[in-house]
């Protein structure tokens, strides 16, 4: 329940607080000492259920790397699931231990036994989470960070990291944590090997406008749906492109094909896929002209993605951490007319932007152009940047 409230358009946070509030009241106190004698001032310790090719691990593993030279790093994974990013992520690693068949106080004993002085959560309340570990005082700074763009809610996490644009001192009325915002962004893309980015956008060569959004469904509503529906009913000849493991679902499928064909969109203007590998998946975006963000739950890793692949994305943000990450994204790579205060500003420019091919070229050649002094896949700046954050700490 926690968890789907972050698909809610203007949720009402003071009540978030306090379903969380509740529910970390039926956690167990593990451990009875708060004391923790002598921590490591360079041992990191990381929990989280998605350290597999996961969105998560696309982001975490190139600063992992560059943390390893100056930290130990130990990782507590709650999944059974591994493979090849899992793997990469051990040759990083100081400790790694698999927890899915640890209870609780053995999990904790075990990250106590570390001796770090960090503990980053990277999982919320998304599955194989294990937050209830947090209702205790496991390592000096425990900190949210990247797996679940909101507050915890629990009253040890300490802190979480975000942005400037993100998580701007003014909304600290929405954390329990306090926020630590890093110089430019929240996170990275650590950057995918063996890609091959086309020099055109696919619109000079087809002569009409595909749209597309690569985001998992759970993220797209009613309210996106029919901003789409206005957007390709605005151009006629565009079309657009869904990609999202849903759509392996066939009677999935068909209901939101049906749900277009309602509002006037022709089926063969709709290509909806389910799940592919991920370099078939990142390709894709060369078929497409013009990213839509969703709302409220905004790309994090797909739209670093769809940049990477220097494709532009429009966003509208709100005030909150999930709403702001398109924001964050267009912010760091320098193309600001590309965020929108509102659903109306969102319509027209999909509607401007997709009638215009000569701008859209232009605009794929500023993303091509402002990358690489752009923050959003140095790995590397990010984690000295993330170093000075935790050192400032111990001031």
């Amino acid at each position: 329940m926690l968890f789907l409230n972050d698909f809610i358009i203007n949720r009402d946070e003071e009540n978030y607080l306090k379903i969380i509030n509740e529910y970390e009241g039926t956690f167990k106190n593990e451990i009875k000492t708060i004391n923790i004698i002598n921590p490591h001032e360079y041992r990191i310790s990381i929990v989280s259920g998605e350290l597999k090719n996961h969105a998560v691990t696309h982001q975490i593993k190139d600063v992992v790397k560059y943390l390893s030279k100056n930290y130990e790093i130990n990782f507590f994974n709650h999944t059974d699931t591994q493979d090849d990013l899992t793997k990469e992520l051990k040759d990083y690693s100081t400790i790694w231990v698999d927890t899915h068949k640890k209870d609780n106080s053995e999990l904790i004993e075990e990250i106590r036994n570390t001796k770090s002085k960090y503990l980053f959560s990277l999982s919320g309340f998304n599955k194989n989470n294990r937050t209830e570990i947090f209702k205790n005082r496991i390592c000096k700074f425990q900190i949210n960070w990247c797996g679940h763009l909101t507050t915890s809610g629990l009253k040890n996490m300490d802190f979480i990291l975000g942005d400037n644009y993100c998580t701007p001192k003014k909304m600290q009325k929405y954390y329990i944590e306090k926020i630590l915002n890093m110089p430019e962004i929240w996170t990275v893309l650590s950057e995918p090997p063996g890609i091959k980015k086309q020099d055109f956008l696919a619109c000079e060569k087809n002569n009409y406008i595909t749209f597309g959004c690569f985001n998992r469904f759970a993220k797209i509503n009613s309210t996106v749906l029919d901003l789409w529906i206005d957007i390709l009913n605005a151009n006629k000849n565009s079309k657009l492109y869904l990609i999202s493991n849903e759509f392996n679902d066939l009677i999935f499928k068909d209901k939101i094909v049906n749900i277009f064909k309602k509002g006037g969109i022709e089926e063969e203007r709709l290509n909806f896929m389910g799940s592919f590998e991920r370099l078939k998946l990142l390709n894709y975006y060369n078929k497409i002209d013009i990213v839509l963000d969703t709302f409220p739950y905004t790309g994090g890793t797909t739209t670093l993605e769809a940049i990477f692949m220097e494709r532009p994305v429009l966003s509208v943000y709100g005030e909150t951490f999930l709403t702001r990450c398109g924001l964050s994204i267009n912010k760091n790579i320098c193309m600001d007319d590309w965020v929108c205060k509102s659903f109306n500003e969102y319509r027209e420019k999909a509607i401007e932007y997709s009638k215009n091919i000569d701008f859209l070229v232009k605009q794929k050649n500023k993303i091509k152009n402002n990358k690489p002094s752009s923050p959003l896949y140095n790995s590397k700046l990010f984690s000295f940047n993330l170093s000075k954050i935790l050192k400032s700490l111990n001031s």
